[in-house]
């Protein structure tokens, strides 16, 4: 960890968990992990999409990573896909575009420039040139000449708010989006649109399952099952799992055992179902088979934005969490373990301590926000409505409010805490009396309330 500022308060004597002078890593996994993706033709490479810190990548089947974000203009990634015979072409989509390596990740350039995330990159698997992008707010987008141009492909799109899209795997031209419950233009219903000629034109799928008016929900994530693509998964984000048998044309639900119909990732291989939803202590991933009507919870705890699976060893599954990097199971989940191996690593720019309670702040990097520590860093816990994604350079705690914290986030100004660092908002929002947002260091007055220098 590199430390910009540290202000320490004196603390009640422990055992030091490593020796005396020794430091222990027991700060906050921060990085959250959005999309996983491994080398079709080398299952030792792999690579992961961090929203905050880039595209990692892996060479020992996800034992250790490194971070490559050479050229990578955004580092919040949201999706990374490999070119499936030339898998050292990979593309990524970011919260500002789309880019391609062409050394394995390694190098990247920015291909093509949006205001919008990208959240999803399908490549055509015979015409390997044509690949699809789903956009959050400029709807589908296509490429014929292997990513150097982008065009929009929205006719019959009713929504541009696409959050994955999904290419049939033996019937390519067969496009399946995922898609809002709102919309930015044009309008029109959300939840899941068809296309049959390669994103020409498309149409919207109703929701047979005699709920919600007859349209989808917000659409997550798509999943043909490569056994019978005319099966179809699809994760939504507040009405659990869909399933069809018939390519889309009739749905019902498969929820059965889900005790949180938030779902937010799917993985269908072979026989093996796996669904990631919001943590709770009864949710997390939920594992079945396909002759199993019913999900069953096989790790708990943990929010999974990306699953991933492969026939090559369809018992093996990798989960990308929000702020517990990634895990493993090899087992079809009867056990999982975290991989660590870099990838957690995360630039620490701010600490402090409340004298009174022992509570430790952190302000972090690249994107991973703001945490805190009631057992002397033990353990953390990452503050929730801090609406930035910079980085917290400054943290101090008021000299006589007993729960009173301030935070400088770099390009955001400053924000405020009044519960002691657990939830946050920026009194100057309205007002933009600070009229310089890039706010390093923070001091809070000894002795004084409400006294801040900036």
């Amino acid at each position: 960890m590199a430390l910009s500022a540290l202000g320490l308060a004196a603390l009640p004597f422990r055992p030091a968990e490593a020796g005396v002078g020794v430091w222990t890593g027991t700060g906050p996994r921060a990085k959250s992990i959005k999309g996983i993706a491994r080398d079709p033709l080398d299952p030792l490479r792999m690579w992961a999409a961090s929203f905050g810190a880039g595209v990692y990548r892996s060479v020992d089947g996800g034992v250790t990573w490194t971070a490559h974000r050479k050229g990578l203009g955004n580092t919040f990634v949201r999706c990374v896909t490999p070119q499936p015979n030339h898998p050292d072409s990979v593309f990524c989509g970011t919260n500002n575009g789309i880019f391609l390596s062409v050394d394995g990740g390694l190098n990247w350039d920015q291909v093509l420039a949006t205001t919008v995330s990208v959240r999803a990159i399908a490549i055509h698997p015979i015409r390997t040139g044509v690949a699809y992008a789903a956009s959050y707010g400029n709807g589908v987008l296509k490429s014929l000449n292997g990513g150097a141009s982008w065009s929009t492909v929205n006719l019959g799109l009713g929504n541009t708010l696409v959050r994955d899209v999904a290419i049939h795997p033996t019937q390519p031209e067969i496009l399946l989006a995922a898609t809002g419950t709102g919309s930015i233009d044009p309008p029109g219903p959300g939840g899941l649109f068809r296309s049959i000629n390669g994103g020409l034109t498309w149409s919207q799928l109703a929701d047979t399952t005699g709920s919600n008016n007859g349209s989808h929900g917000a659409a997550v994530q798509i999943q043909f099952d490569r056994l019978d693509p005319q099966r179809v998964y699809v994760a939504e984000l507040d009405r659990g799992v869909l399933k069809s048998v018939d390519g889309g044309t009739t749905w019902t639900r498969a929820n059965s055992g889900l005790k949180s119909f938030s779902t937010r990732s799917l993985a269908v291989v072979d026989t093996l179902r796996y669904v990631g939803t919001i943590a709770t202590d009864t949710s997390g991933i939920c594992f079945t088979t396909l002759n199993d009507p019913a999900w069953h919870l096989v790790k708990n705890n943990v929010t999974v934005e990306g699953l991933f699976s492969s026939a090559v060893s369809p018992g093996t599954a990798w989960a990308g969490t929000v702020g517990e990097g990634i895990f493993r199971t090899d087992d079809r989940g009867a056990n999982w373990i975290q991989l660590d191996g870099g990838l957690l690593n995360t630039s620490c720019f701010s600490l402090a301590v409340r004298p009174a309670t022992h509570v430790v702040y952190n302000g972090t990097g690249l994107g991973d926000q703001f945490w805190r520590s009631a057992d002397q860093g033990v353990t953390w816990t990452r503050a929730s409505q801090l609406f930035s994604h910079n980085s917290e350079h400054g943290v101090a705690v008021d000299a006589v409010l007993p729960s009173r914290v301030y935070l400088s986030a770099y390009g955001s100004g400053v924000y405020r805490s009044d519960d002691d660092g657990i939830t946050w908002y920026n009194p100057d929002s309205l007002g933009g009396t600070l009229q310089n947002v890039f706010v390093r260091d923070l001091v809070a007055w000894p002795g004084i309330g409400e006294r801040v220098f900036v």
